[in-house]
């Protein structure tokens, strides 16, 4: 198998995950990705392994609260950790999943407000 096009082939791919419904579960299964939301409650699941890069965009009309499964904590941009991940409506947030001393969590990299 030839490799002389696999950086064509990751840019032209499609990074867009399906939208969850109402407190169900993103399923990331590419990196990097984007979701769309437009429910009020969903969930991630824990990362398993760590580099892995998930862009949140929320579009439903009030903010969306995203838990990780098996009650595992994010870290925000200031190091701190909390449970909820909390998205506001046309808020862009970009996290990435890390290994916090043989813990794989989310961390939360940038949130990014729409210009209306």
């Amino acid at each position: 198998m030839s490799a002389h096009n696999v950086l064509e082939n990751q840019l032209v791919a499609d990074h867009t995950l399906v939208p969850p419904s109402s407190g169900a579960t993103i399923d990331v299964d590419r990196s990097p990705a984007l979701v769309q939301v437009a429910v009020t409650a969903c969930k991630l699941p824990v990362p398993q392994v760590a580099g892995l890069r998930l862009a949140i965009y929320n579009n439903a009309g009030s903010a969306c609260s995203v838990t990780m499964l098996g009650g595992g904590n994010f870290q925000n941009n200031d190091g701190g950790t909390g449970t909820t991940l909390s998205v506001d409506d046309e808020e862009l947030v970009e996290v990435i999943s890390v290994d916090n001393a043989g813990t794989l969590q989310w961390k939360e990299l940038a949130e990014t407000t729409s210009v209306s």
